[in-house]
């Protein structure tokens, strides 16, 4: 179901060699010398005025689709979209003559000016305001309890990212990092609003992902650690999106000394993962399980470098078991774990008995936040993702990786042994 809905959206995804290209709700407008038509949802128009009403209709029954939200928010919103300049400068480029330059800027425009509809048909919060700027990263807007904004491309429209800031709190979290693909269907508003209510409840301190607790720092300084870990030979690692997000640059601290730059390839802040790359080669690499299906109750290893400053350079193993085959909010892209977390322990590997990585951990429940509500200590409630979600990721962008099924238990000792050899501390860098 993941992988066709995947498949899906890439069809609509723009290829890096049309960067002067636009590309919302499934529709793609190249610049071109010959091209008079102007196309919504595969149907030809030959006006730019009757294309973008068919555009305004398509996305009118979208909204109209869009469920009340289960969750709700609450408070003030303030959405920040760039303003037609902006957008026209990453849609249109220097090729602002053809019209079908400025139905693509069209286009960009209305998926954006979509999302507060969208947002308010949901009832996600108590009032929802929209406001347009040429940088909505550089204007804090203090009347409001939430920011919803969309940081300015630097580049290319890849570069769009939707962030949800909350007032007081120097941070962001991302809602869609990368391309906004347009959501094209209520179905995909949908999803859009269950994400921006995960990154408000990670905001509010009850979901604990690690992406919005850093301060700004100076240009070149680490401004934050997590853990990674190796998945095939040609030096390709994994570890968390929220590890990665809002880098200017990424180091491995490898335990040879060594620490080498490494490449963002791919990120899926979706499911929370993110693809690496160092330049060299790599002799010892994770294998994940392959069967039999991972069973509540069974014993879990963790391997990670958490509060590097404060606790063993080298790396700490932790122990456990599978608490639950579903996460947060019945997330079924994650289980639930009973092995210690703390900060830095995210993107590193989950292992079964036998040594096979099983998931990637995650996040931990922030338990004050929860006694706050309940009364109670929370104990020992982490998440990791599913190994099924993660070799997903690994084949929709091509790289390889092996597998082997439980076969024996091996001793925690062993199993650390093994993971300290492609394990490693993933530096973020201002």
């Amino acid at each position: 179901m993941a992988e066709s809905h995947r498949e899906n959206e890439e069809r609509y995804m723009p290829q890096t060699k049309y960067t002067r290209a636009a590309f919302v709700f499934g529709i793609f407008v190249l610049g071109c010398s010959s091209c008079t038509n102007y196309t919504v949802n595969n149907v030809g128009y030959d006006t730019r005025e009757a294309a973008g009403a068919a555009l305004r209709q398509h996305i009118e029954r979208s909204i109209a689709g869009v469920p009340t939200a289960s969750k709700k928010v609450g408070g003030k919103l303030l959405v920040v979209i760039p303003t037609r300049p902006v957008i026209e400068d990453r849609a249109v480029g220097i090729i602002r003559s053809h019209p079908a330059n400025i139905f693509a800027a069209d286009q960009l425009e209305m998926g954006f000016l979509s999302i507060p509809d969208a947002i308010r048909k949901a009832q996600l919060f108590d009032s929802v305001t929209v406001v347009r700027y040429p940088n909505a990263e550089a204007e804090p807007f203090d009347n409001y309890d939430y920011n919803l904004w969309l940081l300015r491309p630097s580049v290319s429209v890849d570069l769009w990212r939707w962030y949800l800031s909350k007032t007081g709190f120097d941070s962001a979290e991302p809602v869609i990092e990368g391309v906004d693909r347009g959501f094209r269907n209520a179905e995909l508003f949908n999803v859009f609003n269950t994400r921006v209510v995960r990154a408000a409840a990670t905001l509010d301190g009850r979901y604990a992902g690690e992406s919005g607790r850093r301060p700004r720092r100076a240009k070149g300084e680490v401004i934050s650690t997590g853990s990674g870990f190796f998945i095939n030979g040609n030096g390709f690692a994994l570890t968390n999106a929220h590890v990665v997000a809002g880098c200017g640059a990424l180091r491995a601290l490898l335990r040879e000394g060594d620490n080498p730059p490494m490449t963002l390839v791919a990120d899926d802040p979706t499911n929370d993962l993110a693809l690496l790359k160092i330049a060299s080669r790599i002799d010892n690499y994770a294998l994940f399980r392959a069967g039999p299906p991972l069973r509540q109750g069974e014993s879990i290893v963790t391997y990670g470098y958490p509060l590097l400053e404060m606790l063993a350079a080298q790396g700490n193993i932790g122990t456990g078991v599978v608490s639950a085959l579903a996460g947060f909010g019945n997330d079924s892209g994650n289980i639930q774990i009973s092995a210690p977390v703390q900060p830095g322990n995210s993107g590193g590997p989950v292992f079964d008995e036998g040594g096979n990585v099983v998931g990637v951990v995650r996040s931990k429940l922030n338990v004050l936040q929860v006694a706050k509500g309940s009364g109670d200590i929370a104990q020992n409630v982490n998440f990791a993702i599913k190994v099924n979600i993660v070799t997903g990721f690994l084949e929709v962008n091509n790289v390889k990786y092996e597998t082997s099924i439980l076969k024996k238990a091996v001793s925690n000792a062993d199993i650390a042994d093994k993971a300290k050899l492609f394990t490693f501390v993933v530096q973020c860098i201002g």
